[in-house]
């Protein structure tokens, strides 16, 4: 029996374990983007050219990110979905059976997903590399500097904008991975024609399009209607607005 404040509940432990997810997976992904952006800063102190890029931000390198973060993600929101359902409606499953079949799925999505953002990644950090340096590059003060001076306070800058960029990949990717989590495990546990599917927004800094989204309800196989796009759960859309940062998320109850 689902209790009254059910939904409130399972919403407030999703996005707990959203933000302690996301931390975790940003280090990775900070890591990557300081070092690239750091040979970058390299290349410019050699060269003096602030672009030429092409060799940095390697999209095999971030779809290997996006595959271990949709892993990661996918296993801890798969459990948590578990955890709480079997309690109040009882499944035949053992999800120790299906883990590695849950994780084969988590890792494909993840694959899929850098296949389809992997190059624009790479080219928006690249010129964001850019902007940078040529924000330095324009400073008399700067140009008087040595090479030693020069790659200190270039490098000492750059950790900021690698800390921003990670956490905004892994913001937009973690809300996508955490639903197709619960989606895949709600139909594995119940069937597809067993579910129905809400929608709950995040009222925290949420987009007027996502707030008037709240507690729309679907059978499993239909689409929400959110910001101009049909999206099977909140992260599964193709434009920036209903991605960037969201944090909603569906909840798959048996009916």
């Amino acid at each position: 029996m689902l209790t009254k404040n059910f939904n409130e509940d399972y919403q407030s432990e999703f996005e707990n374990l959203l933000e302690k997810s996301e931390t975790l997976e940003v280090a990775s992904f900070r890591k990557f983007l300081n070092r690239e952006y750091n040979k970058g800063i390299d290349s410019y102190l050699q060269s003096g050219k602030v672009t030429g890029w092409d060799a940095l931000f390697n999209e095999s390198q971030i779809a290997a990110l996006y595959v271990i973060l949709y892993r990661n993600i996918g296993l801890k929101f798969s459990k948590l979905y578990y955890n709480t359902f079997s309690k109040v409606n009882l499944t035949n499953i053992n999800p120790n059976n299906y883990r590695s079949i849950w994780e084969d799925a988590f890792m494909n999505v993840g694959k899929k997903i850098s296949q389809f953002r992997g190059a624009s990644v790479s080219a928006t950090q690249q010129k964001e590399l850019t902007k940078f340096i040529e924000r330095f590059h324009r400073s008399p003060d700067f140009q008087n500097l040595n090479e030693r001076q020069a790659s200190r306070i270039l490098k000492n800058q750059v950790k900021g904008v690698s800390d921003w960029r990670s956490k905004l990949i892994v913001r937009t990717e973690a809300t996508n991975a955490a639903n197709f989590a619960n989606m895949q495990t709600a139909s594995d546990m119940y069937g597809k024609d067993r579910l129905q599917k809400i929608w709950l927004t995040s009222f925290v800094n949420s987009r007027d399009s996502h707030i008037s989204a709240n507690n729309q309800k679907r059978k499993f196989e239909e689409m929400f209607q959110v910001g101009g796009e049909y999206l099977s759960h909140p992260g599964s859309g193709s434009l920036p607005a209903n991605n960037c940062n969201c944090k909603c998320l569906a909840i798959f109850k048996p009916i």
